[in-house]
């Protein structure tokens, strides 16, 4: 049976606890000499994980016990799966082995130490290839050195990342290519997001940045009616464009467990810090412009 209490920020050695206290009632909770968890821990540990992460949480790997800001208490680093790559999470366990303790440590100063010392997310890495990049969705050379794939819907956040990806293309046209994947995830009206994918989508090869410029400068409630795309791909005349590319890439994207907003890979790994030509290098290992 566990007893979960929530903590409200109460001082210890001038160290604010934002945290909840679970009680695992196991037999034999320890430590060994060297610092690692005995199996009683590890058994009571999986649980409390389980209870605080959700039981479909995958565990990749779980660190040895160490030293904590606290004293009196150790803390234990779990890294699981993400949508993200391999994240770390940081969890606490009293010197008695009966309290395991979820949740952020801040000092009287406000700094989140939890946050400090968890360490960062290895970033995912997914074959660009497994991505199913497409020709007809690519802007320069599939030779390049840096393969870029922008999983992107049509709104404005997605427009700006693809703004600042193509000033960097521009500069370095012997080196990146994009592929464009549709991945239309606006919560404020998705159906929209969808429908204007289709209609970009109808953009191929030399054409897609046409495709852009339109969609960009759409006005703000074209494309709630599929009737709007309808209507446009019928006055264009283009053709074989159903909405099916727009689909299996949203297929994809479940597939791949992706996030569900707008994403950037870089050679494969996912871009977590922001979009700028020097984090781009710094995946890539290319010198770009």
């Amino acid at each position: 049976m566990k007893q979960i209490i929530r903590i409200g920020g109460g001082y210890v050695r001038r160290i604010i606890l934002c945290i909840f206290l679970i009680s695992v009632l196991f037999g034999g909770v320890s430590f060994a000499e060297e610092g690692k968890a005995g199996k009683a821990v590890d058994e009571a540990f999986l649980k409390v994980v389980g209870s605080v992460l959700g039981k479909d949480t995958k565990i990749i790997k779980i660190e040895d016990a160490e030293e904590s800001p606290i004293k009196g208490l150790k803390q234990i680093r779990v890294w699981v799966e993400s949508v993200y790559g391999e994240t770390p999470v940081l969890f606490y366990i009293t010197d008695d082995g009966k309290m395991y303790i979820a949740g952020s440590i801040f000092d009287s100063e406000g700094n989140n130490l939890t946050r400090r010392d968890v360490g960062n997310t290895k970033p995912r890495v997914i074959k660009t290839s497994d991505m199913e990049p497409r020709d007809e969705h690519m802007i320069g050379s599939k030779d390049a050195a840096v393969k870029i794939v922008m999983w992107l819907g049509t709104d404005g956040v997605s427009f700006e990342i693809f703004d600042t990806l193509y000033k960097i293309y521009r500069a370095n046209r012997d080196k990146v290519v994009l592929y464009m994947k549709f991945h239309p995830t606006n919560k404020a009206d998705i159906q929209q997001d969808i429908n204007r994918s289709v209609a970009l989508s109808c953009f191929k090869g030399e054409n897609f940045m046409d495709g852009i410029k339109f969609v960009e400068g759409a006005a703000p409630l074209w494309g709630k009616d599929k009737k709007d795309v309808d209507a446009f791909i019928k006055q264009k005349g283009f053709e074989g464009c159903d909405g099916d590319v727009v689909k299996k890439d949203m297929e994809l994207a479940l597939k791949l467990r992706l996030p569900a907003h707008q994403i950037v890979f870089i050679n494969g790994t996912i871009l977590m810090d922001g979009i700028t030509k020097a984090n781009i290098v710094r995946l890539s290992g290319v010198e770009l412009k």
